[in-house]
């Protein structure tokens, strides 16, 4: 009898330690962690499991924070062509509306020309704030009098900017043909804008 008590001790010390795994393990679980702290000073923080106390006892207040580091991702997007001038004047193709706080921007496009028999410069700007980043491309070149008008050139364009918004702000992407009437567009347009704790942009 003593052998099957022992036994049946150790069995049930087993199951013991099998539940404070659970409970063990359900503590910060999702990288949520819970906590109750005093009242009053010195403020003892004590560190609970939800799954077994869903409430802090009396004279202590709940407290809950996320052990991960995260980050918030914004973005946009337009597939379809957006027709540009071909007069040199910028033209609005995208934009992303953003919350206060620091970014991390970019924006990417394709840049396309109608061929023409002369160079013809075109490019792209991310403005946010008063950050930017351009990229101006000979997107077309041909020798003169040589007539390529079934040709159509394509220049990526990808750019990048940081910036702080205090009130909250808009990331634009805005586009040109070069003047001389010959007329372009760009497709695929995307903007993203991924939010950090801060930000630093130092020239060398």
């Amino acid at each position: 009898m003593r052998f099957v008590r022992t036994l049946s001790l150790i069995g049930f010390g087993v199951v013991l330690a099998a539940v404070a795994g659970l409970a063990y393990g359900a503590i910060g679980q999702g990288g949520v962690i819970n906590g109750c702290y005093k009242n009053t000073t010195p403020h003892n923080l004590q560190v609970i499991d939800p799954a077994v106390s869903s409430t802090c006892p009396s004279g202590t207040t709940s407290l809950t924070w996320d052990q991960r580091d995260q980050t918030n991702a914004y973005s946009t997007y337009h597939d379809a062509p957006q027709t540009l001038n071909g007069d040199g004047s910028q033209t609005a193709v995208g934009s992303l509306k953003l919350p206060d706080g620091s970014f991390m921007i970019v924006a990417k496009t394709d840049l396309q020309e109608e061929a023409s028999d002369n160079a013809t410069f075109g490019g792209c700007t991310l403005t946010a704030g008063g950050d930017s980043d351009s990229s101006h491309p000979e997107v077309q070149w041909s020798a003169p009098g040589i007539v390529t008008s079934s040709t159509i050139t394509t220049s990526p364009i990808a750019l990048t900017a940081v910036h702080t918004f205090k009130t909250g702000g808009s990331a634009r992407l805005t586009c040109f043909m070069g003047a001389g009437g010959v007329g372009g567009s760009v497709q695929n347009v995307k903007i993203t804008a991924i939010q950090v704790a801060a930000v630093s942009n130092i020239g060398f």
